[in-house]
């Protein structure tokens, strides 16, 4: 048995879905059937698209104490609690993307239906053409005069 490793470089402005490789061997003596000492082969080709997600946070936790009081009504995102602000960065490597699409769920509710996290804006890099459709303030919060935020 004979293994081989084989290398391949590739041109990003033609990139294949397969290599071809045709193997041949010979020897000093005479062969029968000389017909099995060589093969085609075709091996599907896949690229590593090399997306990296990176994120950067203001808080890396917040404890909530079962004895705090709440307000039952809130009219600004100050009475809410600490602002939490998470970015996420995506980058490519060497490979082009033509699209991407990511999806981030954010928990709103706890167990118990109570609210958890509220969405106050959303911020993307619209030069590039990202586009995000985030349910934003969907109490209209400082909007209208008073909101109930809790059940």
């Amino acid at each position: 048995m004979v293994t081989f490793d084989i290398g391949f470089d590739f041109n990003l402005k033609h990139l294949q879905d397969k290599a071809y490789i045709f193997f041949q061997v010979t020897s000093e003596s005479k062969e029968v059937y000389e017909g099995d000492n060589s093969v085609n082969r075709t091996i599907p080709v896949q690229y590593d698209a090399e997306i990296h997600l990176t994120r950067s946070t203001n808080i890396n936790f917040y404890e909530v104490f079962s004895g705090a009081s709440v307000p039952s009504r809130i009219n600004n995102f100050d009475e809410i609690g600490p602002e939490y602000n998470f970015t996420i960065k995506i980058s490519t490597g060497t490979m082009p993307l033509r699209t991407a699409f990511l999806t981030i769920n954010i928990p709103e509710f706890t167990k118990g239906n109570n609210p958890l996290m509220y969405i106050t804006s959303v911020k993307t890099d619209q030069v590039n053409g990202i586009t995000c459709n985030p349910n934003v303030n969907p109490l209209q919060i400082g909007k209208k005069r008073i909101c109930s935020f809790l059940h």
